[in-house]
């Protein structure tokens, strides 16, 4: 696990190599962001949410990827959400991960993935860079999937919806065109800006402790199924590549 502190030391992060992750988040002693499950904080890479019966197609040619949520017979997350990046840690406050995303039936590209974290005080940095070392167009979305500590008291706002948590459970993309959502909890006031992306996903669930709802805010370029439905898809030539920027402010 990699540990960074704010230059104020009020804040610190974990960040774990498996996935690029984002696997905790403090202010103070108190927890902001948190690891409920096994896509907690992950890169979601080369799509988000879901790819339908884990089958797409490139130009003609019908390609199948790993279906990994049986319940719903699709392919979720990605492909980089469970792989080990090697890293650097460039001093107290910022670290850098990488991964090289060789060719396979489902998805035969060779990609360059970069993972940077900078803890600033109150506010995290994230940018995503993808390179193409292909020889060929790579179609891809992307995202995070941050899981933020929060109590039924707590309201999400954003110029799509706004809600109570303790009032829904929810698992649904919002967007186009959404590049900030808002959480105020009882300990801490968050915004979410991802200027790069054009959705947030949002999803409810409550683990173990009473009272205690782990949220999803995940930031991704694309609704479900869009490397079927081409929505939010991304197209690099070849040795082009591209930085997406999340930023997390809290007080």
């Amino acid at each position: 696990m990699i540990r960074l502190v704010s230059p104020d030391g009020k804040s610190s992060a974990s960040v774990n190599p498996v996935g690029a992750a984002l696997a905790e988040l403090w202010f103070g002693d108190y927890q902001i962001a948190g690891d409920p499950d096994e896509y907690s904080g992950v890169t979601m890479f080369p799509w988000p949410n879901r790819i339908m019966a884990g089958t797409w197609c490139y130009g003609e040619e019908q390609l199948t990827l790993r279906v990994n949520d049986t319940e719903n017979n699709s392919a979720l997350h990605g492909m980089v959400y469970s792989e080990r990046f090697d890293w650097i840690q460039d001093g107290t406050h910022s670290c850098t991960l990488s991964y090289h995303l060789s060719p396979s039936d489902g998805y035969p590209f060779q990609i360059r993935l970069e993972v940077a974290y900078l803890l600033k005080d109150g506010e995290l940095e994230v940018r995503q860079t993808v390179y193409n070392e292909s020889t060929k167009i790579v179609p891809f979305a992307i995202g995070i999937h941050p899981y933020f500590k929060a109590d039924s008291e707590s309201q999400f706002d954003s110029s799509a919806r706004s809600f109570r948590l303790a009032d829904v459970h929810l698992d649904e993309t919002l967007g186009p065109a959404l590049h900030l959502g808002k959480l105020t909890t009882s300990h801490y006031s968050l915004d979410v800006v991802a200027e790069s992306t054009d959705f947030l996903h949002v999803f409810t669930n409550r683990y173990s402790t009473a009272g205690t709802i782990w949220f999803a805010i995940e930031p991704q370029s694309s609704p479900a199924d869009s490397l079927n439905s081409g929505v939010g898809v991304t197209k690099l030539q070849p040795r082009e590549s591209k930085t997406f920027l999340y930023q997390l402010f809290w007080r």
